[in-house]
């Protein structure tokens, strides 16, 4: 015997939201951030719908991260305009798409990169718009995945970096990585990035 459907008229597969549990989620993240002194920038390729990233802007966010430049593309083409990319990336194809979104106007992009020849090509964007793109080394924090290795590697790329036109170092970019299931160890996780 099969399970009645919920809702028989929807056809599978379908994402279903329960709006009251994803607004309150929205605020007491917002809350929370508040509280912390912190300024709330959500990622979205969790959700990747403009609809829902504009509830994060409403409840406070001060912008919006995006996974690919895709996204940052698609994003800023439904009203976005303060974009953090934060998957590095490489290859003309993708620089042009950087280039499109850098030259829209009033919107704010910062790229994240890992590789010296990142930069490079995001430098050669800015240079060829004659502007500063702002730019984010992305740091390894035990993932082993991805981001400069932290202190004298990290700070050798930015002097690098540093020396190249058409770009902006603005800042360092880490988050931590946990498989695991308890509030503790995430919390735990968390403080090993945040102190070495």
């Amino acid at each position: 015997m099969s399970a009645k459907p919920l809702y028989p008229e929807i056809d599978t597969p379908a994402v279903l939201l329960d709006l009251d549990k994803l607004e309150a989620n929205i605020k007491a993240m917002s809350r929370l951030a508040a509280e912390a002194g912190l300024r709330l920038r959500p990622h979205v390729k969790v959700h990747a719908s403009a609809d829902i990233a504009k509830l994060q802007m409403d409840a406070g966010a001060c912008g919006i991260e995006v996974g690919p430049v895709d996204q940052a593309l698609a994003m800023a083409e439904a009203g976005f305009n303060d974009i953090i990319i934060a998957h590095p990336f490489y290859g003309t194809h993708k620089l042009e798409k950087l280039k499109k979104l850098v030259q829209k106007p009033g919107v704010k992009v910062a790229v994240v990169f890992d590789m010296f020849e990142q930069a490079e090509g995001i430098s050669q964007v800015g240079q060829a718009l004659d502007k500063k793109v702002p730019v984010i080394i992305k740091l390894e924090t035990g993932a082993n995945r991805y981001g400069v290795q932290p202190g004298k590697a990290a700070v050798e790329m930015a002097k690098r970096i540093r020396q190249l036109p058409g770009i902006n170092l603005i800042g360092i970019y880490a988050h931590e990585v946990y498989g695991g299931s308890t509030p503790d160890g995430l919390d735990s996780a968390a403080r090993e990035v945040l102190v070495p």
